[in-house]
């Protein structure tokens, strides 16, 4: 019974199952990081996830149960600061979390570039 479920499971994935077209991004997410300067992933993943603490905190305090994150947008990212630097940009320059945006803005985890 278990098995059948995760085979279910599998069959429905909607994942995008196209080798090349991963090693392609992949490859593309290298170069463009390389050329925009772009900060690594991991401090991106730092900025992110204490955004998402803040607004979970803020929805907590409103006795908002069924919290949804709110999307992230271009203006947020310009402004945001380095996890490891508190008065540098997380970003070398606007232009490059334009350019940032602009690359992931393909995946469903960020859909909005201005209100």
């Amino acid at each position: 019974e278990s098995y059948m479920a995760v085979k279910h499971a599998v069959e429905m994935c909607v994942v995008e199952q196209n080798i090349f077209l991963d090693v392609w991004q992949s490859m593309r997410q290298g170069f463009l990081r390389r050329v925009h300067r772009w900060p690594d992933r991991a401090q991106v993943i730092i900025v992110l996830r204490k955004r998402l603490a803040i607004e979970r905190r803020r929805a907590r305090l409103r006795g908002q149960p069924d919290f949804v994150p709110s999307r992230v947008r271009l203006r947020e990212l310009i402004a945001a600061p380095r996890p490891d630097k508190g008065s540098q940009r997380l970003f070398a320059s606007p232009e490059a979390a334009r350019a940032w945006f602009s690359f992931y803005s393909t995946y469903s985890f960020i859909v909005d570039e201005e209100d």
